[in-house]
């Protein structure tokens, strides 16, 4: 589904047409394939508008908290996703990451995330560069298959 499909959908649910659940997990699956900080920040706006609408619009004795709580689990799963490489969270990109939120209103300027970055980022850390580097070896070991099928006979004995 296209951004603007999903757009659509957002709006869709907003006024109670389509089902929101369902939305979201659109808007969580098209981020699992995002590649451009274009369409992260898209989906984290999209993802933001959906749940204010639910959150405004949830019958009474419903547990807003478990919604609150499904919400901050995804945006942290986003969060964090833009700013993983090969496996290892880059703490100068979730650094960038948290700043950018909180200057577009996403993030509060008390979430976890925040003193996580500034924490980090005060500490020794691998640069971006450098996982970037160790990414592409590991890539590149794993599509030799010569050695990959020596490791596999090593660990088969």
């Amino acid at each position: 589904m296209s951004l603007k499909d999903l757009a659509d959908q957002v709006n869709n649910s907003a006024k109670g047409l389509v089902d929101w659940k369902k939305v979201r997990e659109e808007i969580i699956s098209s981020h699992e394939k995002a590649s451009t900080v274009e369409e992260y920040i898209t989906l984290l706006s999209l993802h933001k508008m959906l749940m204010d609408d639910v959150e405004q619009q949830l019958p009474d004795g419903v547990e807003i908290e478990k919604v609150k709580e499904v919400r901050n689990q995804d945006y942290n799963t986003f969060i964090t996703r833009e700013c993983t490489i090969g496996g290892s969270v880059c703490i100068d990109t979730l650094y960038e990451l948290t700043q950018r939120e909180l200057e577009a209103g996403r993030m509060g300027p008390t979430h976890s995330l925040i003193n996580l970055a500034v924490d980090a980022i005060a500490e020794p850390h691998y640069s971006r560069e450098q996982l970037l580097r160790q990414e592409a070896k590991i890539n590149k070991l794993e599509n030799k298959p010569a050695l990959r099928e020596k490791i596999s006979r090593i660990f088969r004995k």
